[in-house]
């Protein structure tokens, strides 16, 4: 299997209040997760054992960018922090359903969806550039552009449509309670 941006993780406080963004895409795997030992298990939190995690995307998850979606019962909310800056999706059809998921950023490109996967980039935050770009080409990523003004970099693997960008911030990631991360 070629490398790739896998998929990017979302704390979601209601499956009726996300869906609106994600029409046009499939749902794949989906898991209800109860825990019923003496200590409480989490699915990316200390929460109360039960979740649900639900896959979607655009194409095959063997191709396509993946969205996790994770609901933990009771949870109300999240704090989000600023390591998540953005996720840019080319669709008209999502252009005419956007609205924030819960708080989440998503930039649309209001162009006739391609017919591969229609997500172009993850926007993380980073807070030393040069590691970052270290780490990932570890991955076998490598930079596409690098904007020195706004202190920016894309990187990607070949032959795959959705790439990385890392926005360099002045002081500490701030993860919150939702803390965004990716899977290659």
């Amino acid at each position: 299997m070629p490398q790739r941006v896998f998929f990017s993780h979302f704390s979601v406080v209601s499956s009726k209040q996300n869906g609106h963004i994600f029409t046009g895409m499939k749902i794949l795997p989906h898991n209800i997760c109860v825990t019923k030992s003496l200590k409480k298990a989490s699915c990316k939190g200390p929460y109360d054992g039960k979740w649900t995690k639900t896959m979607v995307g655009f194409g095959p998850e063997d191709d396509d960018f993946m969205a996790e979606l994770i609901y933990n019962y009771g949870v109300g909310g999240y704090r989000l922090g600023n390591d998540f800056l953005g996720l840019t999706l080319q669709s008209s059809q999502a252009v005419s359903n956007a609205k924030w998921l819960g708080g989440y950023r998503f930039y649309l490109v209001d162009k006739e969806q391609p017919l591969n996967d229609p997500v172009q980039k993850v926007c993380l935050a980073g807070s030393d550039l040069q590691k970052s770009i270290r780490y990932s080409s570890l991955l076998g990523m490598k930079v596409k552009e690098r904007n020195e003004e706004k202190k920016t970099v894309m990187m990607g693997f070949t032959d795959t449509p959705c790439k990385l960008e890392i926005h360099n911030i002045v002081g500490t990631v701030d993860h919150g309670t939702a803390f965004e991360w990716i899977a290659f």
